[in-house]
């Protein structure tokens, strides 16, 4: 499933993918205005829905990648995970999260799922999440934690993650005062404490900082020292407030509640398919490979930023492998790698998770 460009806004739950749900991509949303949680990778299913062939843990959330989303404005954690596997998230934006009265989770938030209570389910800690590249900007009456990994002695002792996170190159903002980070489980002594005692617990989250990212109206960090993390626009960027106004649009996806029960579930309402842009980008270095068709070798720009705009029939060599375009126009976002190994790996999760949309197709 691809949640991609839509603008979600005056909902309880942003959205959410549950119950088993499998290599889910949401990218490209602009999402606010939300009483509950904003983008929750995993959540709370009830364990008659799971695929236990595919899925004996009960994971509720397998390899998500939640990327280059802005949020802005919600009561609950701007993104949550869940008995999540392996998810990635990167370059998102977060304003204002975690806002709501009482003392509702974390602006990055690790959570616990019940699963009905079953003595039969499986209810795992979240695993392998790999967190980079975003941005969490709060006002100065945010008052709770950065970042929160629960635990609870309910049914036998139950913790929000296995293991550490893998984190890196973050950049934490509260308008006048430090971020507090807090680890719940058994043997942690982590409470209400800072970014560098954060740092040595998890063993992570090098390159991360705390500095106002001096977001631009359109929620870009100006900051120099924020190069390359957050939300980066592109064709694809999420309509802004007065763009959601158009006339052009469609609901995606069901609206449910906390206590829905289906399996693989997405919260919209009303949502706006942005229109083609032509975005003036600098390229890399390039070879027509045929008239009309250009081949691009991620090789020529791996360290560099910028965007690359395809269009049909355009190649992407990227390392041995070899991708076709097939969408009509389209544009990358894309930010320096520290290596050429670490910028193959990059490309080839992102465009091979486009080739399960019909964006590229592996040639």
């Amino acid at each position: 499933m691809v949640v991609q460009s839509n603008y979600i806004h005056d909902v309880n739950t942003g959205l959410y993918a549950k119950g088993g749900a499998a290599d889910v991509l949401i990218e490209n949303n602009r999402i606010e205005h939300v009483t509950g949680a904003e983008i929750v990778v995993g959540f709370d299913t009830s364990p008659e829905w799971f695929d236990l062939t595919l899925n004996p843990q009960y994971y509720e959330s397998i390899r998500c990648i939640v990327r280059n989303n802005l949020i802005i404005d919600t009561g609950w954690e701007g993104i949550g995970l869940y008995a999540a596997k392996d998810a990635q998230v990167y370059n998102n934006t977060l304003v204002n999260v975690d806002n709501g009265p009482g003392e509702y989770h974390s602006a990055l938030y690790f959570g616990l799922t019940y699963q009905d209570w079953e003595d039969y389910a499986g209810r795992p800690a979240s695993v392998n999440p790999n967190i980079h590249h975003n941005i969490v900007c709060q006002p100065a009456s945010f008052n709770r934690q950065m970042i929160e990994i629960r635990y609870s002695d309910d049914l036998g002792g139950m913790s929000a993650l296995d293991g550490n996170p893998v984190m890196s190159d973050n950049c934490y903002y509260i308008a006048g005062k430090s971020a507090s980070f807090t680890d719940y489980r058994p043997g942690s002594t982590l409470e209400d404490a800072g970014l560098s005692a954060w740092q040595s617990h998890i063993g992570g989250d090098s390159g991360s900082i705390e500095v106002d990212p001096a977001l631009d109206a359109d929620y870009i960090a100006t900051n120099p020292l924020c190069a390359g993390m957050g939300y980066r626009s592109g064709s694809t960027t999420p309509p802004t407030t007065t763009a959601a106004t158009t006339t052009s649009t469609t609901t995606t996806a069901t609206t449910t509640t906390t206590t829905a029960t289906q399996p693989t579930t997405t919260t919209t309402t009303t949502t706006t398919r942005p229109t083609t842009t032509t975005t003036t980008t600098s390229q890399s270095t390039t070879t027509t490979s045929a008239p009309g068709q250009t081949t691009y070798n991620i090789a020529d720009f791996y360290n560099k930023n910028g965007q690359l705009s395809v269009k049909r029939g355009d190649i992407i060599i990227v390392g041995a492998r070899q991708y076709r375009v097939l969408s009509n126009t389209y544009t990358i976002s894309y930010w320096s790698q520290n290596s050429l190994n670490s910028a193959i790996s990059w490309w080839t999760d992102y465009l091979n998770s486009y080739a399960a949309s019909g964006v590229v197709v592996a040639v």
